[in-house]
């Protein structure tokens, strides 16, 4: 048997994919499943396992619990930018078994508790719902935030935290999205980039090695 090891879970259901129409829900599906590719690229979590299931239904495992909410906010930030949102429900807790690619085939502790995450955030007012208490006070802000996003807005942050590492290029930003150097700073200094990834660092900080 393995050792235990302490993982976050995400589960998500699209919002209104009633709205987005079949093509429109697998548009939507295919760029969480890019933008967990992308999280990968960070080099701070291993291989996140994106599995689709119910139809609106998603699941990803982070390996580095304290970047649980750092990845909700790429995965909502990336679906806002199209014109589509998600409600994700986050927990962590120990497997003790290798997690395999096919989530659907998991149904542990954790699991389940990320499930019942998503359950509650479906039937309170915040999109992102987080088992932890530390963690779901600044999920609430964070919400708050996400959901006055533009999709200009949303589409800068998606592009800003998909750098490796964090590492912010602003020129690097405008010539992806086409845009000016000064109109990605306006974007991210309006939709509260800079206070965001500072309030996730000082919560990241806070986890035990």
């Amino acid at each position: 048997m393995s050792e235990p090891q302490t993982i976050a879970v995400l589960t998500g259901d699209l919002i209104n994919s009633t709205a987005l129409g079949p093509a429109g829900i697998d548009r939507a599906m295919d760029a969480l499943r890019d933008a967990a590719q992308t999280v990968e690229g960070w080099g701070i979590c291993g291989p996140l396992h994106f599995t689709r299931h119910r139809g609106d239904g998603w699941q990803i495992v982070v390996d580095a619990p304290r970047y649980a909410l750092r990845v909700a906010v790429m995965l909502r930030a990336t679906l806002r930018a199209m014109g589509a949102d998600t409600y994700i429900g986050i927990a962590e807790g120990p497997v003790d078994h290798p997690v395999g690619p096919n989530l659907n085939t998991e149904n542990g502790p954790v699991f389940a508790m990320s499930g019942r995450a998503l359950e509650n955030a479906k039937t309170s007012d915040y999109a992102i719902n987080h088992t932890g208490q530390a963690a779901q006070g600044l999920a609430i802000l964070l919400h708050r935030i996400c959901t006055e996003w533009t999709g200009v807005q949303a589409a800068t942050i998606a592009a800003a935290m998909s750098n490796p590492n964090n590492d912010l290029r602003l020129t690097d930003i405008a010539e992806r999205l086409g845009k000016s150097r000064q109109s990605v700073t306006k974007s991210l200094q309006s939709a509260w980039y800079w206070d965001i990834t500072d309030a996730l660092l000082h919560l990241e900080n806070s986890y035990d090695d």
